[in-house]
C-alpha cells in the first residue's frame, strides 16, 4: 500500500510504502519488504526512485518513505507519444538498468506499467519488489534474496524467467525486458 504523507521535519511531501494489512503476519513477506527497501535504497541513479527512510509504526509495521512521483506511468501515454520519445524514455529506462546491473541487481519486472513520467520529463523505474541481488551485490550477505520464487509479467518475461531454475536469472534478462518494451513500442 501507498500512502501520501507528510514528512514534517523538512515539511514536503512523500510516499510512504507499507505492507498491506492482511499480508504483514504472511511468511517471508517482512523480509522480501526490508530486501526492497534496502536494495532500492542502494541504487540512487537519476531514473530510479529515491528511498528517503525506512521504519517502523507502533505496531512493528515495516515501511519507507520515497519521493513522492507526480506524473503518469509510461502505459498510459505511450501509443500517444511519437516514436523518438519512447525511444529516449527507454534509454533513461535502460540507463537505470545497466546502474542497478553494475551494482549487482536484476529490476525481473520492467514494462510501461512500472516506469513513471514526472511533469517535468522525469522517467523513474519503480517497484523493485521483485529485484534480486546477485551474488555480486555488495549487501547480499545482509539480505536475503527478494524474491525466492520465479516471477514477474508473462507478456514481458523471458524464457528463463518462465523455465528457470532462478540461479540461471542474470543481467540478460532484464535486457530482454527491454527488447520487448521497444518490441511494444515499435509495434505496438
Amino acid at each position: 500500500v501507498v500512502w501520501l504523507a507528510r514528512q514534517a521535519s523538512i515539511d514536503r511531501n512523500v510516499a510512504i510504502k507499507m505492507l498491506r494489512p492482511d499480508r504483514v503476519t504472511e511468511a517471508g513477506n517482512r523480509e522480501k519488504f526490508l530486501a526492497e527497501a534496502v536494495v532500492t535504497g542502494d541504487l540512487d541513479h537519476p531514473n530510479i526512485v529515491p528511498i528517503y527512510d525506512l521504519g517502523a509504526d507502533s505496531r512493528g509495521t515495516l515501511f519507507y518513505s520515497m519521493k513522492r512521483v507526480q506524473g503518469t506511468p509510461w502505459n498510459d501515454v505511450v501509443k500517444q507519444k511519437a516514436l523518438q520519445e519512447n525511444l529516449d524514455i527507454l534509454l533513461k529506462v535502460a540507463d537505470a538498468v545497466g546502474f542497478a546491473h553494475s551494482r549487482g541487481i536484476i529490476h525481473r519486472d520492467l514494462k510501461p506499467e512500472n516506469v513513471m513520467l514526472g511533469e517535468y520529463g522525469e522517467v523513474l523505474v519503480m517497484d523493485w519488489g521483485i529485484a534480486l541481488p546477485l551474488s555480486e551485490y555488495s549487501k547480499s550477505g545482509e539480505i536475503m534474496r527478494a524474491q525466492q520464487g520465479l516471477g514477474g509479467s508473462p507478456a514481458y518475461m523471458a524464457p528463463e524467467m518462465v523455465l528457470g531454475p532462478i540461479e540461471i536469472l542474470a543481467p540478460p534478462t532484464d535486457v530482454y525486458l527491454l527488447g520487448a518494451i521497444l518490441f511494444e513500442i515499435l509495434v505496438g
